[in-house]
Order: C-alpha cells, then sequence, then structure tokens
C-alpha cells in the first residue's frame, strides 16, 4: 500500500524531473494483447509441441529454432502488433498520463512505440533507442554516438528501449536464449555501463544516472515476470549502496480467488519489500495513474 507520504515523494520527484517510469506489457493492454494471448496465438500457429503454451519465450524459442532462423519469430511478433493500432492517448491512459509528466527519460522492457507518439501527440520532442544487450548490435550506432552533445530532457525526452524495439527486430529480446544472453552480459557488466572484455555499451551513462538517482515507477508488470525480476535482481546487485530513492511497482492481483488473493498479495508484498525495497500498487495501470495524476 502507498502511503500519503509516498505519493507526495513520488509526485515531488515527478515535478522535479527526478523520476524514471519502467513500462511493462500491462501499459499496452489492451490495445496489444497480453503476453498469454500472444504465446497460445503463435503456439497454435506454428505447432508447439509441449505444454506450456503460455510461456512466451518458450514458445518464440521453438519458432526459432523450427525455422532455423532467429529472427523470424520476432519479426511474426512485430506483424502482429503492426495490426493493433495505437491506444486513445486521453484521459487515463497510462502512456498518455506519463507524456504529460516533465521527465527526461522513459524506460521500457516493450518493442511498441506508444510512448514515443504519446509524447509526440503532447508536442514534445522525443529521441528513441535500445539497450545494444549482444555484440552483434554494436554496429547500430546509439544517439549518443550519433549526437555526442544530447542530453535527455523534459523537451527532448529518450524513451529507452531495455529489451529492443520494433525499429529493429535483432534487437529483441525474445526467445529464452535472448534472455539468458542478456543476463549473463549485464551481470558481466560489473559497473553496468560496459560488459567485461567488451567494447560495446551495455547502458549508456545518462540512462544509469536516471536508474541510480531517480525515484521508480514500474508500471504494467507483473512481480514473478521474468523480465521484471531480471530487473530489480540486478538493481538490488548493483545498485543496493547507491539507489536509496523510492520504488513503486504497480501490479495487477495474483490470483481470482479473494481469499488465495489477500495470502498471495501480503507473501508478495513482504518478499518484495524485504529483497527489492519496492513498495506496490495493487491495481490496473490507469488505476495507478489516475490516482496519481490527484498528487501532480
Amino acid at each position: 500500500m502507498i502511503t500519503t507520504a509516498q505519493w507526495k515523494a513520488l509526485a515531488s520527484s515527478i515535478k522535479s524531473g527526478q523520476c524514471t517510469p519502467f513500462l511493462g506489457a500491462g501499459a499496452c493492454v489492451p490495445t496489444l494483447p497480453t503476453g498469454t494471448e500472444l504465446s497460445r496465438a503463435l503456439a497454435a500457429e506454428f505447432g508447439y509441441p509441449l505444454t506450456d503454451k503460455d510461456d512466451l519465450s518458450r514458445v518464440v524459442q521453438f519458432m526459432a529454432l523450427d525455422a532455423r532462423d532467429a529472427v523470424f519469430p520476432k519479426q511474426e511478433i512485430l506483424k502482429r502488433f503492426s495490426t493493433c493500432g495505437y491506444p486513445n492517448f486521453s484521459g487515463n491512459e497510462p502512456h498518455h498520463v506519463l507524456a504529460s509528466m516533465p521527465l527526461p527519460v522513459y524506460l521500457t522492457t516493450n518493442y511498441d512505440d506508444f510512448m514515443v507518439k504519446a509524447l509526440e501527440a503532447s508536442q514534445r520532442k522525443p529521441h528513441r533507442d535500445f539497450c545494444r544487450w549482444k555484440p552483434d548490435l554494436a554496429g547500430h550506432p546509439s544517439i549518443w554516438q550519433a549526437d555526442p552533445g544530447y542530453r535527455p530532457s523534459p523537451d527532448q525526452p529518450i524513451v529507452y528501449h531495455l529489451h529492443g524495439c520494433n525499429m529493429l527486430a535483432d534487437s529483441m529480446v525474445a526467445t529464452e536464449d535472448d534472455y539468458i544472453e542478456f543476463i549473463y552480459n549485464i551481470a558481466k557488466s560489473g559497473s553496468m555501463t560496459k560488459t567485461v572484455d567488451r567494447s560495446w555499451e551495455m547502458l549508456p551513462p545518462a540512462i544509469m544516472t536516471s536508474i541510480s538517482n531517480h525515484c521508480l515507477m514500474f508500471i504494467g508488470y507483473r512481480l514473478l515476470d521474468w523480465n521484471f525480476r531480471i530487473i530489480f535482481r540486478w538493481l538490488v546487485l548493483s545498485l543496493r549502496r547507491t539507489q536509496t530513492r523510492l520504488k513503486i511497482s504497480v501490479q495487477l492481483s495474483p490470483t481470482s480467488d479473494q481469499h488465495s488473493d489477500e495470502k498471495a498479495q501480503a507473501y508478495l508484498r513482504d518478499y518484495f519489500h524485504h529483497v527489492f525495497d519496492v513498495t506496490v500498487f495493487w491495481g490496473t495501470a490507469d488505476q495507478f495513474v489516475s490516482e496519481l495524476r490527484g498528487y501532480v
């Protein structure tokens, strides 16, 4: 539960531009399918033979192996997303509300450009870039290589994709192998800015600063999602001593049964508070931003 003091602290950090949102798949619902919906659809179309058809990374891994082409399933995901259109950037739509806030850095593990479009609709001039999580991506110049003087600001913010984006299918972290390589390289990066014995940059200094020194909002994740847990484990292991700001995560209820739900919420709340020092808001992304708007 978020206290009044925490709401006020979060609002203050937003007004001063010292808050960094992380956007997950739940922020795009219902415009885009959920990971479970997408996984089941791909499993059915491409004949996934195992029972865990809800596990998107495993279904995508099967597609890559079956086609002998690692990029093919990522192109299939983007093809489906391209037919879904855009959210209505108004009211309490999460991207719209976040775009109205004077923030310099927006982080996401999504592939879509919804945050960029929402910022443009708010008359801002966003830039877009993605994490070079493997050496094959080093040949694609980053925004800072193209413009060394660029500094993210409320007028010209950066939307930074940690798991790749639809600008380049190969940049997407989607298969089990991709997640393993991402974890390996970020674990080997030490300071989290350059990987050991590698020359390519995993996370640019401007991105690391926004994560290390700002309040953090995680919107559209489930506490048990691997991408969420990877990010938080990385924060705990690498930034425990420096990341002392408020961290909020917006979460849907873990079960549909009220009695079980209360026990599950209590367990997950305590676990992630003690392990990751994160405060949980139970509800949808829309409900969270609606309440947040009352303080900002």
